[in-house]
Parts: C-alpha cells; structure tokens; sequence
C-alpha cells in the first residue's frame, strides 16, 4: 500500500484491492488507508472467499470499478519500491501507442534460499519478441512490473483464460497485439515462496507440479490452436519441453506411490508372517 500511495504522477489513478475475506488484520489496514487516501484506494471487502470458489476476481469485482485507461499489476505479497514507476511506464505507452504493453526489471525475493537477483537482468531497457517471452515463460518478468492498456486486457480471447497463468498469458497476448519494452529500472520486488502463495504451495507438492505443467502445456496448445498454428514453431518448442517436464514428473509422483505401496506391502507381510 504504501507503495502506492507514494507513486508521483501528473494523472489521477486509483487502487482497486479485493480483499478475499482475509482472517488476519489485512481489511483493517485496507481501511484505514482508505481512511487516509480515499480518493486512490478502492477496496472490496468479501465475506466469503470467493478464490476457493473459482470465481474470477478481477473480471467479476475489479474490472467493472476500473475507470482507467491504463491497467498495473500488484500482487498482495509483492510491491513497489520507485516513487516515480507508473510515470515512467506511463510516459512510454503515451509517446507509443504501437507498444500494449511495458515490465521494467525488479528484484527476485526468493524467501526459501535467501537470495535476491534482478528479473530481467538487463543494463538497457529493450524490448521482447512473442518468441523470447513464450520460451521463457511467466518467469521472464515479474507480474508487480506490469502496466498495459485497458484494451489488451478487455480484448484478451478465451484461449488466454487458463487459471494459474495469468501473467504469462498477459504478456503473450500483449506481444501479440502489440509491442512489448522492459525499462532497466528496477521499480519493485516480487517476494518468492512466501507462506501460503502459489509458489510456495506448488513447489511443496509433486503432484501439485505435475498438474501445473500439464495444464501450462494445455493452455499453450490451445492458443495454438486459436491462431491457427501461426506461432507453431515456437509455441511447440515450448510445449516439447514442458511435455519432458511432465515425464520426469510422472517418474517423481509414480515413485512415491510405489514407495507407499511397497511400504504398506511390506507392513501387511509382516503382519501375516506375525499371525
């Protein structure tokens, strides 16, 4: 929050939170910066979370609220560290209307090895092929840097809807509308492996990989599809590497069943032999 608060700009914006019906104090704090800044922040308070419902927040309570021409990301774990990153994006898109989207690089927080390192690391802001941005994932940038035009996330086709991808499919479908730049600037950290965050819980769980790879592969092939196989190339490039992705995963789960079981062999061979 409070790097929002603190953002300098020479246009008005708002801060949409939906506060998913938190047992902690997160709604009080909310509060009283809508206390303090009610002109910026815009909260809305469930009292039943509606993420476990598989209710889409931002398209169901966020964006009917959105009045701005410009949309920015901020995920509850991450934040903003420059007082002057929506301005600078701002300013880009303004004087460029061929580019839909703009990332600048922010620091990695990885909380479980206690290491910290830029994404991307760059020296010069550039901008990203559609094929650098598919063969390096959602990893490739870090979703608390992304500012996009409102058309690109209104106009965004059903086959980028997949759950659990969201900034990835955001930044393919904005390079595929249109341009993508990443400014040098480091503007922000992405904390990784916080408790309770989807890294966190994803890594934990073998089962829980296996299925995120089967589904990232899924929705890649959709998109495929969609466009007519005009991406082919590279989209299959990708898929490939996540289908090996799957097999070493399958080997992983399947090993643990068979341990289980052997083990649960075993305990019923002795239980016999005993009787």
């Amino acid at each position: 929050l409070e790097g929002f608060v603190m953002q300098k700009t020479n246009f008005a914006f708002e801060v949409l939170i939906n506060d998913d019906a938190s047992t902690d104090n997160t709604a009080d704090i909310i509060r009283e910066y809508e206390e303090k800044y009610h002109e910026i922040i815009k909260p809305v308070y469930q009292t039943e979370n509606q993420y476990s419902q598989r209710i889409p927040i931002i398209k169901t309570h966020l964006l009917p609220k959105a009045n701005g021409e410009y949309f920015a990301w901020c995920e509850g774990d991450d934040y903003w560290t420059d007082p002057y990153k929506l301005q600078k994006q701002i300013d880009f898109l303004d004087n460029n209307p061929e580019y839909s989207i703009c990332v600048h690089t922010a620091t990695v927080n990885n909380l479980k090895n206690d290491i910290t390192y830029p994404c991307p690391d760059i020296n010069e802001s550039r901008d990203y092929t559609l094929e650098e941005i598919i063969i390096g994932d959602g990893g490739i940038f870090e979703t608390c840097s992304l500012v996009m035009r409102r058309e690109v996330y209104t106009s965004k086709p059903s086959c980028f809807n997949a759950r659990g991808f969201g900034d990835y499919q955001w930044y393919m479908y904005g390079a595929i509308y249109g341009k993508c730049r990443c400014l040098a600037d480091n503007m922000a950290v992405y904390n990784l492996f916080t408790c309770g965050s989807w890294s966190s819980r994803t890594s934990e769980n073998n089962e829980n990989i296996l299925n995120y790879y089967k589904e990232l592969s899924r929705m890649l092939k959709n998109v495929n599809e969609y466009y007519d196989y005009k991406y082919h190339r590279v989209i299959n490039r990708k898929v490939n590497s996540i289908e090996h992705i799957i097999y070493q995963q399958m080997i992983k789960v399947n090993s643990v069943v068979l341990n289980y079981l052997n083990l649960v062999y075993s305990n019923y061979e002795a239980k016999y032999q005993y009787l």
